[in-house]
């Protein structure tokens, strides 16, 4: 069994390896095959250009022909109808010098020799438009020297030299384009043949690997009509302890729902509780809070009582006559305070029951708050008015100030944000 799996693994791979191979080499022989024709394209261009060239340079001869001609007809007959060669020649040279030029850029030749030409044939037609003005004037001894110059003669052998090394570089080009084509071709040549060569086999091997796949395909198919009949038998099996399994499972799930109804009514029964005591929880806070506030408003009436009795005994003090002892009480009066240790303390307690982790979290943070200015805190958390504070602390109203102030500038509250909102949201 493990063997004819193998088997087919291999053969399946190996197949898949073949269409690969057979593909690659497909793409590879068309690949090539358009980079040829590419290749005899360009070249043929190249072909093409190399004699554009070469007759592009052979018009540059006619501009040295006509000027020449025209002059001679002109000298010799004095008529003008020999003068429009000359026109022409002059006409013409910068279109012809362009026809040129360019193909030899475009195919890197150096520009020297032509350039050198270019200069000659231009400075020829300019002596000839001077001849002509020579003959014009009847100075034929002048006329006579220059031509005896033979500077014609001299510019075609200029010329000539030039049309041959351009001549000897096109030829090269052609035959390096030609090169270049047969190199091409043979490498397609090769690539056919290589793709033959290795096609063939490969057919072959997979034609083989085909035939052996048949056979252990139909041995395959035996051992799976063996391996269905066991896995009916099986699935019979399998279907009885399904359905024994089944109804077990439906058993539990009874037995977990009733468990889950019961949890239910569990969970409603502590979250009605859960609410009551949440109810209970805030009224308590609401009675201690109010309570909070009824004994700092006492404080704060007790506060103002006893500022009241200062002012009245301050009042008689200025009138009467007092001796030492007298004055003594009377100054331990007007330095008393209502909120005394023992007050505060009686404060702290009813104001903790409502705000359990206000004064830690404020001494935890800030450490260098004093405990004046946790009372100040605490007075500002019950939303008192800086003049409740002052009463309740029994202390100015610039005092309480000049407290909140320094309290700020700890607390590191922020110019946009007031002392009471930070005060309510952080702590």
């Amino acid at each position: 069994m493990l063997k004819h799996v193998r088997e087919r693994f291999l053969s399946k791979h190996i197949l898949s390896a073949t269409i690969t191979i057979i593909t690659l080499l497909l793409a590879s022989d068309i690949f090539i095959t358009y980079f040829n024709h590419q290749v005899m394209k360009e070249n043929l261009l190249r072909q093409n250009q190399a004699e554009n060239v070469k007759l592009a340079v052979s018009h540059a001869i006619y501009l040295i022909h006509n000027a020449d001609l025209a002059l001679r007809g002109y000298a010799a007959f004095g008529d003008t109808t020999y003068l429009p060669p000359l026109r022409f020649a002059i006409e013409d040279k910068d279109s012809i010098y362009h026809t040129i030029e360019q193909p030899l850029l475009d195919q890197h030749y150096p520009l020297t020799e032509f350039v050198l030409l270019k200069d000659s044939i231009n400075s020829y037609l300019n002596e000839c438009q001077n001849m002509k003005s020579l003959i014009e004037e009847k100075k034929y001894v002048e006329l006579k020297k220059w031509s005896a110059q033979a500077k014609g003669y001299h510019l075609w052998l200029q010329y000539k030299r030039l049309k041959n090394h351009i001549d000897q570089f096109q030829d090269q080009v052609k035959s390096d384009a030609r090169s270049e084509f047969d190199t091409a071709m043979q490498i397609n040549y090769w690539i056919e043949a290589a793709l033959l060569m290795l096609c063939v086999p490969i057919l072959v091997l997979t034609a083989i690997f085909a035939h052996k796949q048949l056979i252990t395909s139909q041995k395959l198919q035996q051992i799976e009509a063996q391996n269905s009949q066991l896995l009916c038998e099986q699935k019979t099996k399998l279907e009885e302890m399904v359905i024994q399994r089944t109804q077990q499972i439906q058993l539990q799930n009874h037995q977990l729902k009733e468990q889950h109804e019961r949890i239910f009514r569990q969970k409603e029964q502590l979250a009605i509780q859960g609410e009551e005591l949440a109810l209970q929880f805030e009224a308590l806070k609401q009675s201690k809070k109010e309570k909070l506030q009824a004994y700092a408003r006492i404080i704060q009436e007790k506060t103002i009582t006893i500022e009241t009795i200062k002012q009245e005994l301050e009042k008689v003090r200025k009138t009467q006559v007092w001796d030492m002892l007298t004055d003594t009480n009377f100054n331990n009066l007007l330095h008393a305070r209502i909120h005394t240790e023992e007050s505060w303390q009686q404060f702290k307690i009813n104001f903790d029951a409502i705000y359990p982790n206000f004064f830690a979290k404020l001494r935890q943070q800030y450490p260098d708050v004093t405990s004046a200015e946790q009372r100040l805190a605490a007075l500002i958390k019950l939303n008192l008015s800086s003049k409740e504070c002052a009463d309740t602390l029994g202390i100015s109203i610039i005092s309480v100030r000049k407290a909140r102030y320094r309290l700020r500038k700890k607390l590191q509250v922020e110019t946009s944000v007031s002392l009471e909102d930070f005060i309510q949201t952080s702590f």
